[in-house]
């Protein structure tokens, strides 16, 4: 995806992964990309139930959290 972004002439790429997958947050950390600081819960009816995370109110908290990339100055991929 990266390629074809820059192809197209992109600067930036974005993609959203959920605060349940620390691994694969620190893999596109590695990768050069950063959290935004943009988030957005996912409802609750669409959280696979071996997925939820519960909150100190019992509560299934997920979210999805942004991360952005500058391909401009990119020099890996």
């Amino acid at each position: 995806m990266e390629k074809q972004a820059k192809q197209e002439g992109q600067s930036r790429i974005r993609l959203i992964v959920v605060n349940t997958s620390p691994k694969l947050i620190e893999f596109y950390k590695k990768n050069g990309y950063e959290l935004t600081g943009k988030e957005f819960e996912i409802p609750e009816n669409k959280i696979r139930s071996e997925c939820r995370n519960k909150d100190p109110n019992g509560k299934p908290k997920i979210f999805a959290l942004f991360m952005e990339k500058n391909l401009a100055t990119n020099k890996q991929g």
